[in-house]
C-alpha cells in the first residue's frame, strides 16, 4: 500500500539533516512506494535550490540529490501521483476558511492534506484537528 510523507520527510531523506536518520528508517520500514505529488516536487526542488543559496550543499550536490529523486521516481519507490488542482485549491480555499482559526494549519499543509485523499473530505477535519495539535509535521522547506 502506497504511503504518503510530508515534504519534510522527504527533504529529510535525501538531504542529510538532524532527522535523515529517522527519515532512511521510515522508508525502509515501507512495503509499498511513497506518495509524490507535484506539490513535493515543487517543494523539493526549492528545499534543494534553497540548500544551495544557504551554503549547506554545492550546485552539484543538489544535481545528484535530484537525479535520486528521478532515479527514485523510476524503480516505484516514489509514486507520482496526479491531483486535480483546481477542484485541490476549491476545496482546500474550503477547507482553509473552515478550520483554519481553529487549527493553525498553513496553506501548505491544507494542500498536502487535499493531496493525501482527494475526495475524502470527511476525513479532513480529524487530519487538521491532528495538524493542530502538532503531530502533524511542520514543513521545514
Amino acid at each position: 500500500m502506497a504511503a504518503y510523507a510530508d515534504t519534510s520527510f522527504l527533504a529529510s531523506y535525501f538531504l542529510p539533516d538532524a532527522n535523515s536518520a529517522r527519515a532512511l528508517a521510515g522508508v525502509q520500514a515501507l512495503s509499498g512506494p511513497l506518495i509524490f505529488t507535484a506539490l513535493h516536487r515543487l517543494e523539493l526542488r526549492n528545499a534543494l535550490a534553497l540548500a544551495v543559496f544557504r551554503g549547506r550543499i554545492a550546485p552539484n550536490q543538489a544535481r545528484i540529490v535530484w537525479q535520486d529523486i528521478i532515479s527514485d521516481l523510476a524503480s516505484g519507490l516514489l509514486n507520482a501521483t496526479r491531483t486535480n488542482w483546481y477542484a485541490a485549491m476549491r476545496h482546500a480555499t474550503f477547507l482553509s476558511a473552515q478550520h483554519t482559526v481553529n487549527t493553525g494549519c498553513r496553506s501548505l499543509d491544507v494542500l498536502h492534506i487535499i493531496s493525501l485523499w482527494p475526495g475524502d473530505w470527511l476525513g479532513m477535519n480529524s487530519l487538521l484537528l491532528t495538524r493542530a495539535r502538532g503531530l502533524w509535521p511542520r514543513s521545514s522547506v
